[in-house]
Order: structure tokens, then C-alpha cells, then sequence
């Protein structure tokens, strides 16, 4: 807490918008991650470049925290870190109100490079559940699809469902599940 204002800032923090559209808009050289919708409701995400040197610390391409109706599609992403990635909160604090990350429909996404392609976590105490992600492209990543979490995080994945994804050049395992110290 008290070196909070020394952290990496986000590039796009959204908090508790309502009828959200990025349409052909390029994210570059972030600090830490690039887009940070917090509790938005119908998100749309459409011809989208996010574009963060491999090395980059913390360099999410998007990271949708507890966001209801979110459509993100044909949008391309290069990473340092995890590239499209869902997330609910972290610890006992966040159970302590409502706000699964849910109805998320992701598709003709392409990711080039960065640790994770899809990936749930590590914040997720309040859950995350109907996500469907189809018809992507995740190349050279670490993992293709990750679902993480840390002890005392906690939170409820259900309904997810990844289909038709080409998964090239992946460095390590294409799916992986990690519960523990994140």
C-alpha cells in the first residue's frame, strides 16, 4: 500500500461503463496492461492491435475483470505477458459483493507471442463462467489456454467452452490448469 503510487499504470482503465465500443484502435508500449475493463457491462472489442514487446513485465493484452456481455473478435495481439484474459477479483475481500466475470463470446482473434493465448486467473474470487472463445489463432505463445488461480483467491469456473483454435509453435503445454502461488 503505501508504494501504490509507484506501480506501473494501466493504459485503458474502464470502470463500471455501460455500452462500451473499441473499434480500430492500436495499443502500444504499455507500462503494464494495455486494457482493464472493470465491472462494464456489453463490451465490444473489434479490430483491435495490442502490441507489447515480448519482455514486457505485465504486459496483458486486455484483462476483463468482472464484466457482463462482453464481445471481443478479429482483433490481433502481441504480448509480454497474457494476451486476452479474464479475471473477478482476488482474496476474501473480493467475495465480499457480486461480480463474476460472465457471458464473454470471444472469436477470430489472432495471438502472436506472450505467455498465455486465453487465459482465467489469477484474480477470479468472484468466478468466472459462460465464456465461449472459437476460430483463433495462438502462435508462439507459452501455453495456449491457461486457467490459474492462487490459494485464498478462490472462485467458481464454469460454462467455458474453447473450440476451433489453432494453437502454432506453442513453447510449453497448450492447456494447463496452475492452482497455487501465482
Amino acid at each position: 500500500a503505501p508504494y501504490y503510487d509507484f506501480y506501473r499504470p494501466v493504459m485503458v482503465s474502464l470502470r463500471y461503463c455501460k455500452r462500451v465500443l473499441l473499434d480500430g484502435v492500436t495499443f502500444m508500449n504499455s507500462p503494464a496492461w494495455n486494457i482493464h475493463p472493470y465491472f462494464c457491462k456489453n463490451l465490444t472489442v473489434r479490430n483491435v492491435k495490442i502490441n507489447n514487446p515480448y519482455y514486457a513485465q505485465n504486459g496483458d493484452g486486455i484483462d476483463i475483470e468482472s464484466c457482463n456481455k462482453v464481445h471481443i473478435h478479429d482483433c490481433i495481439f502481441e504480448t509480454g505477458d497474457d494476451a486476452i484474459c479474464l479475471k473477478s477479483g482476488k482474496n476474501a475481500e473480493a467475495r465480499t459483493f457480486e461480480g463474476p466475470c460472465q457471458n464473454v463470446y470471444i472469436h477470430d482473434c489472432v495471438v502472436n507471442e506472450g505467455h498465455g493465448g486465453f487465459v482465467i486467473g489469477s484474480e477470479m474470487s468472484r468466478g468466472v463462467k459462460n465464456v465461449y472463445v472459437e476460430k483463433c489463432t495462438f502462435g508462439e505463445t507459452d501455453v495456449g489456454v491457461r486457467i490459474k488461480s492462487a490459494l485464498e483467491r478462490g472462485g467458481v469456473v464454469e460454462n467455458i467452452t474453447v473450440r476451433n483454435v489453432n494453437m502454432i509453435n506453442i513453447l510449453g503445454e497448450a492447456v494447463i490448469m496452475t492452482m497455487g502461488y501465482v
